[in-house]
């Protein structure tokens, strides 16, 4: 499965990719966590660790950070993730990607596509009055306005 978390907002971006992670341990499965930088990789490096099995469980969890600083990525993504195994969950975290670019778009055609923008001061009075309570604390909405 892939799993794409674009946009400006990285706590966002952060906050449900670890979700994502807990969930997907949650079910009763184990999966190998392993993160991948952008910055330091290839397109060969990064299909070979794609197809590489994992001696401790049958699943595993691939974070892609920085897909955008892989160079000549936009040509041989396409067929990086129509031949992804089933045994990986490939998370990629895309935030400095251009609107406009071709990886964009590809990108966001996958399934589970989600753009996490900065928040408005009414949408983050909005958001963060239910985590504060998630989380055991209590805020009143002018104390939360006012932050």
């Amino acid at each position: 499965m892939i799993y794409v978390f674009a946009g400006d907002n990285d706590y966002l971006i952060n906050f449900e990719v670890n979700n994502l992670i807990n969930k997907l341990n949650s079910s009763n499965q184990y999966f190998d966590v392993e993160r991948l930088d952008g910055e330091s990789l290839s397109v060969s490096m990064l299909k070979e660790n794609l197809n590489t099995y994992s001696l401790f469980s049958p699943k595993r969890i691939v974070i892609i950070e920085d897909l955008d600083k892989i160079k000549d990525i936009s040509e041989e993504l396409k067929d990086i993730l129509r031949n992804l195994d089933e045994s990986v969950e490939l998370i990629i975290k895309a935030s400095g990607i251009d609107k406009r670019s071709s990886l964009f778009l590809l990108l966001k055609k996958q399934n589970n596509f989600k753009e996490l923008k900065k928040l408005s001061p009414f949408d983050l009075a909005k958001w963060g009055s239910p985590y504060i309570k998630e989380n055991g604390g209590s805020i009143s909405t002018a104390d939360m306005n006012y932050l």
